[in-house]
């Protein structure tokens, strides 16, 4: 039996993404700020924590809970993303923060996660969703955007890192 585990799982892509792989036959590990999102008849389904990808203790202890002896993860997926409107000074320092923290810090935490886990077994495949305005270099591009760049390119240096490792 193959195990996923999503981060930012509690909902949007993350969440569809955990119905898609539950569908497939794959054990699935869930984790998001606000596991409330989910019907407790659905949490049933899952493997499902309540977890801050800014904090990589947190993250790392409820993806260790998630495997066992037994266990490992095929799939490494992070989905988790904060957004805040941020054109014509909208955007507040705290909204800024949080958005800093879980787009760039979180990516780096689950890529470290995944990273030492996989290492260890010696296989697994590890995805990030970051956003189509990532790609895109406009004059009025928000601090999202520049983010959701950050995360292309930081997927791009554990992409190479990791490639020797088959991960």
């Amino acid at each position: 039996m193959k195990h996923v585990f999503i981060v930012g799982g509690t909902s949007g892509i993350g969440y569809s993404l955990a119905l898609l792989y539950l569908e497939k036959g794959f054990v699935v590990g869930i984790c998001g700020r606000d596991i409330s999102k989910i019907s407790d008849s659905q949490k049933s389904n899952f493997q499902v924590f309540q977890t801050n990808v800014s904090n990589y203790i947190q993250l790392h202890e409820t993806v260790e809970s998630f495997i066992s002896k037994e266990k490992k993860i095929d799939i490494f997926i992070n989905c988790a993303g904060s957004y805040a409107e941020d054109v014509a000074d909208s955007i507040s320092y705290h909204q800024a923060e949080e958005m800093l923290q879980t787009n760039i810090l979180g990516t780096v935490n689950a890529f470290e996660v995944a990273r030492k886990i996989m290492k260890n077994q010696q296989s697994g495949k590890i995805a990030v969703i970051a956003s189509v305005s990532g790609i895109l270099d406009y004059e009025n591009s928000s601090l999202y955007t520049k983010t959701k760049r950050a995360v292309i390119q930081i997927a791009k240096a554990y992409h190479r890192a990791l490639k020797p490792f088959g991960i």
